[in-house]
């Protein structure tokens, strides 16, 4: 392939490509939506890296947050950071009052009760950026329980809540449009539907910012 105008363009699969000569500069054209987050490639043990951090929603609760109107219990002004947790499986998120249950670990996470009121673990992703999003993903809960409440916030407001588990579909696809501002917070979050047994639920989110 010789070069066009002194460039040339290439599309980048898992086979390797050969330059002879020099090269004096490498771009990459943007041509579709960039994923700019993802839960999986980005989970960490550390609050904050790669814009994410985990925690829990104590409706009732006292936690301090960022939402100046929250629009129900379970908003983002609620938020409180969990701990790095050493369990017989190795370390989760989790250590808060809400029982040994409440906890997010890679891929999974189980929500819990303090007090008579539920207590819901929290993906938080904040968003570095200005822009539209689409917020796509899954959620499953395949245990014997009654399911989950699935839910997402931006800022404090509900952009996407569903049934998953028990009497509704086990597992459930989504794609959700979004706008977002840098610093906005997009939280994921589930709820029992009624009481925590076989609430473990796993989730896969992949955020794409638009181009």
């Amino acid at each position: 392939m010789a070069p066009v105008n002194g460039a040339v363009t290439l599309d980048l699969t898992e086979d390797a490509i050969y330059v002879h000569g020099s090269v004096t500069d490498v771009n990459e054209i943007q041509t579709g939506d960039r994923v700019i987050a993802s839960s999986t490639d980005d989970y960490s043990k550390t609050q904050g890296e790669n814009n994410w951090s985990y925690g829990y929603i104590d409706g009732p609760g006292i936690g301090t947050g960022d939402s100046d109107t929250p629009s129900d219990a379970y908003t983002d002004d609620k938020f409180q950071e969990f701990k790095q947790v050493e369990t017989m499986w190795g370390y989760e998120w989790g250590g808060a009052a809400g029982g040994q249950f409440l906890k997010i670990t890679q891929g999974m996470m189980h929500p819990g009760q303090a007090g008579g009121h539920d207590v819901a673990p929290v993906l938080r992703w904040k968003s570095p950026v200005d822009g539209n999003l689409t917020i796509s993903g899954s959620w499953a809960n395949e245990g014997n329980g009654k399911g989950i409440q699935a839910n997402i916030q931006v800022d404090g407001k509900s952009v996407y809540c569903q049934k998953v588990g028990g009497t509704d579909a086990k597992q459930v696809d989504f794609s959700v449009p979004v706008a977002v501002t840098k610093g906005s917070l997009v939280d994921f979050f589930i709820l029992p539907k009624a009481d925590l047994s076989f609430d473990a639920t796993s989730y896969d989110f992949v955020l794409k910012l638009k181009q």
